[in-house]
């Protein structure tokens, strides 16, 4: 599926006749703008003593998070046309795991 795709791009990019005109030779840019990992865990070992206490910042759960993203641009320019084409996407979990309860996840 990816590569039928990829075979449709290509074929509509080399498509168009070549064109006589002076001008800039087609240039194809490939940009990463940004990828990024973030992994976070927070493990509290003695929260089961807290549990009931009246102080919230006493009392917390251990968690678990995993972010990331990934933003790339393609750009194709000939002449008077341009073609842009860009991928962005996000992704985010997290584990709770309360005390003396099933671990959450979101």
């Amino acid at each position: 599926m990816f590569l039928r795709k990829i075979v449709c791009l290509c074929s509509i990019l080399f498509a168009f006749p070549t064109m006589a005109q002076e001008g800039d030779p087609p240039v194809l840019n490939a940009n990463f703008r940004r990828i990024g990992l973030e992994l976070s865990s927070t493990n509290i070992s003695n929260s089961a003593e807290y549990q009931d206490s009246p102080v919230t910042q006493l009392s917390s759960d251990s968690q678990t998070v995993v972010k990331g993203v990934f933003d790339f641009v393609l750009e194709y320019n000939r002449n008077n046309l341009r073609w842009n084409n860009s991928v962005y996407a996000e992704y985010g979990e997290t584990k709770v795991k309360p005390v003396n309860e099933p671990t959450e996840t979101n």
